[in-house]
Formats: structure tokens, sequence, C-alpha cells
């Protein structure tokens, strides 16, 4: 008896193995979609078309294998595993998810509205405008989408999520922002640079000169996209110029009108509902930020502040035309001449404001 039920449990092992087989298969209208989907896995300088990297060419790569889910869990578990989506559509939406600017909130947004316009969504990660050089060097059909936040609240809110966080080391977590805006030596704000830099809340998005390695960034490239960022000028104007090609671009603090151009932008049959993301929980060390530690955050993100401001003046332009039908181009702000600080991710230097004196 004992033998005779271990022979039926291994053939049930058996055709429950089969089935699974043949349930997770790729068939060749699948593999052509994988093959030709974006990796998510892919930094700064990723081509896109993955499939055939590393054997010359000659054979067909390995197709990997994928299962279709609207679950969101899944999605960004199939991300982190560098397992390709179906393509069912010609043209991508890409959603350029800029840190602690409401992006968790927008992606699940995202998805439906490709769905329904008839996009391929690409979010559900990080990555700066590399990812749309690869498309407009391979003329693959894309459109951009973005949220912009205020510079000085992104800043206060990457603080306040990166202190949650088991990485964070013990000393930060016992800080309040503005101990460690005010009180912070230079080696100490240079290795939470990702908080703060100049560039964090959209120059470096926009410009493709993000060198983390969260963004997609290789490491062996982070030292000639620092070197590119140095020419703050053509930094900022190339910001401008990308953020005028969006097809839809949202400002934070005004999400009401934000959402009505987003109906307006993709057609949809009503406004859309931006839901929310991962919003911080206060600790028992918060307290309100002062006004002398954000003017000290202001003077270490001139460029970001010059972004936001222009973002604004855009936006209404934007708004005007949806609502009168008679678009006006915005006058840019005052370019700026210098920089009160500049920082890489080996040295801070301040020319002017409060840190002239401590980090020259």
């Amino acid at each position: 008896m004992i033998i005779k039920g271990l022979r039926t449990l291994a053939c049930l092992l058996a055709l429950f193995a089969a089935t699974c087989k043949n349930f997770l298969s790729v068939d060749a209208a699948d593999q052509e979609c994988a093959n030709d989907a974006v990796p998510s896995s892919a930094g700064a300088d990723d081509s896109g078309d993955s499939a055939n990297v590393g054997n010359g060419g000659d054979a067909p790569a390995k197709p990997k294998r994928y299962i279709v889910s609207t679950s969101l869990k899944d999605l960004r578990a199939r991300r982190q595993k560098g397992i390709k989506p179906p393509r069912k559509h010609d043209k991508d939406l890409l959603f350029l998810h800029i840190g602690r600017a409401g992006g968790s909130a927008f992606d699940p947004l995202g998805m439906k509205i490709a769905d329904e316009v008839g996009y391929n969504y690409e979010g559900f990660q990080h990555f700066d405008w590399s990812r749309m050089d690869g498309y407009d060097a391979r003329n693959k059909p894309y459109d951009v989408v973005t949220v912009i936040r205020e510079p000085v609240a992104r800043t206060i809110s990457h603080f306040y999520y990166f202190r949650q966080q088991r990485y964070c080391p013990d000393d930060i977590k016992m800080m309040t922002f503005n101990d460690w805006m005010l009180n912070s030596t230079k080696e100490i704000l240079l290795r939470q640079r990702d908080l703060w830099h100049d560039g964090q809340s959209g120059v470096s998005w926009l410009t493709s000169t993000h060198t983390a390695g969260w963004v997609g960034c290789p490491a062996h490239l982070a030292e000639s996209k620092e070197e590119t960022a140095k020419d703050f000028q053509k930094m900022l104007s190339l910001a401008a110029d990308r953020l005028e090609q969006t097809k839809w671009f949202a400002i934070l603090e005004d999400l009401d009108r934000s959402m009505e151009l987003l109906q307006h932008a993709f057609g949809l049959k009503q406004k859309p509902n931006f839901g929310h993301g991962n919003a911080h929980q206060k600790q028992p060390f918060d307290v309100p930020p002062s006004d002398e530690a954000k003017a000290a955050l202001r003077s270490l993100i001139p460029q970001d502040l010059w972004l936001y401001e222009y973002a604004k003046r855009l936006f209404e332009a934007r708004w005007e035309h949806y609502k009168t039908g008679t678009y006006t181009a915005p006058e840019r702000p005052p370019m700026l001449t210098s920089l009160s600080c500049s920082s890489t991710q080996a040295e801070l230097h301040c020319e002017s404001g409060p840190f002239a004196s401590k980090f020259p």
C-alpha cells in the first residue's frame, strides 16, 4: 500500500510539473513582445534591445518568462527581477519618476491611463532622461510625463523618508532636519548628498546627468556626468527645453489643476484622482523646519529653484492654453550667472550664502 501510494504521489507531482511548465512557457508572439520591451534593470545608457547582448547576435537569447498580471505588487516584483512586461501598443508612455515627488502615487494612475489611451507604460522605477535618449537613438515613439515638487519641500520629505530606512545611520536617525542642515559637517552632507544635491529635484533627471545607481547610472559613467553638469547654464536651458517636451507634468502643490490638465492632455473621460504613495510618518524628534534651515538648503540648490520657477510659469501657460485655446510661451527666469554652492560626490564649495564661510 505504501509503495502504491508513493507511486501515485509521484505521478501527481509529475503531472503538476508538466502543467506548470506549459503555463509558464513563452510562445513566439510573447517572446517578440519581451524582446522589444525596454528592460527595467538597465543603466542610464540603456539601449533597450538587450535580447542578443552578450552572444554576438549569432543566436537568440533565451526569452525571459512572465505572467501577465494587474497586481501592482507583481509589477514591482517583475521590474526588480528584470522580467519584461508584454508590449501591446506601438508607443510608450514614460514616467520620469523624480524621487519624493509623488511618483509612487502616480504609477498606478499612469498605468491605467496608458492602458485606456493605448500606450505601453514604463514606470514603477527610477530613470533619468538617458532612457529617452535611448528611445531617440532607435526612433522609438514615446511621450513623457512627470511630477515636479517644490525643491525645499521635496528635500525635507526625502530626509524624513531616509531617516525611517534601516540603512540610515544611527546619528542621522536622531537628528531633526534643522540639526542635519545647520550642524552637519561637509563629510556628513556629502555622505547623504543624494537627499539634497542641486539637481535632485529636477535638473539632473531632465538633463541625463543623474549619477545615482538607484536611478540607473553605471558607476563608470558618474564622473563624466558630473563633468557635463558643471556647465550649469547649458543644463538649465536643456532642463527647461525637456520640460517643454513633456506631454504633461504636474505641480505637486497644485494637484487639482494638474489632474484637470492630465484629463485634457490624454482626452480622458473623467478627471483622474491622484492617490497616496510613500507618505512618511512623523517621528518623535520632528520639529517644524526653521526658516534658517530652509534658507541654508536654498543656498545649496539654486538650479532646482530656477527650474521650479520656470515649471510654474510653463504650467500657467499650459493652463491658459487649456482654458482659452491660446498658447503664449512663458518667459524663462533670468539665467543664473553663478552658483551660491556647487557640489560633486566628493566636493562641496560655497561662494556665497549661509555656507560660504563653512564650506569655502
